[in-house]
């Protein structure tokens, strides 16, 4: 504050000056001089106004930085694996193989003549294509090659052996039934049972085990199978 003075009414024009020295008194005492009504900043605190245009609500809005949206997994199209395809043979349709369509089909070979050892035999073309990409194969059938029946032929005669056991030997050939089934909903589509070549009556034969004597001719050429396969992967799909 300034100096405490005594002082004495003064007329009008004393009274000018009066107020003249009390504000230069404030002003040597280092606080500044405002007027009524106005508001002083705090010491250290910087007064914040405003630019112009702008409002309070627009001014206290801040904006974060929105996050990049997760991408979807890539779904795989639909496709037979060899496990399916097997199932296939077995009775089960699997609704994620490809659909039976257009006027080619492409084909999966299962040989099933052994139950407890079901496989895909890599004797054909369409399993080495098939087991290099599932997914870009797109199998629609599975060919299931069961098991080898024996159908007798004919009766070959009496036959001895060298201990001087004797017994009948008949004749045989293998038959087979190669099974074509749409591999998404299970069901037969083609079917077709081959015959291999019967065995010969000759002089002397190859048997085992107690007569009766079977003698059982060739089985089924791959070659045979094969030409089969290609015909039916080319039906076209009304």
């Amino acid at each position: 504050m300034g100096t405490v003075r005594v002082v004495k009414r003064l007329s009008l024009t004393g009274l000018s000056l009066l107020l003249a020295v009390a504000t230069a008194a404030c002003s040597s005492s280092g606080v500044p001089w405002q007027s009524p009504g106005a508001s002083v900043a705090p010491s250290g605190v910087a007064a914040a106004s405003l630019a112009a245009g702008e409002s309070p609500s627009s001014a206290a809005v801040s904006t974060a930085p929105t996050a990049a949206p997760t991408p979807e997994p890539t779904a795989l199209p639909p496709f037979l694996n060899p496990d399916m395809a097997l199932a296939v043979c077995a009775g089960t349709p699997q609704p994620n193989a490809a659909p039976l369509t257009g006027k080619l089909h492409p084909i999966v070979v299962a040989d099933v003549s052994d139950p407890d050892y079901p496989r895909l035999n890599m004797d054909y073309a369409e399993n080495t294509v098939y087991l290099a990409d599932p997914v870009a194969y797109q199998a629609q059938l599975v060919a299931c090659i069961g098991a080898a029946s024996l159908i007798k032929v004919s009766y070959c005669g009496i036959y001895g052996l060298s201990s001087g056991a004797q017994g009948k030997v008949y004749r045989y050939k293998q038959q087979a039934t190669i099974r074509v089934i749409n591999a998404q909903t299970g069901k037969q589509w083609q079917a077709k049972t081959f015959t291999g070549k019967p065995a010969s009556c000759k002089d002397q034969v190859l048997v085992s085990g107690d007569p009766p004597w079977k003698i059982v001719g060739g089985s089924i050429s791959s070659d045979t199978i094969e030409a089969y396969l290609k015909s039916v992967s080319t039906i076209a799909v009304k």
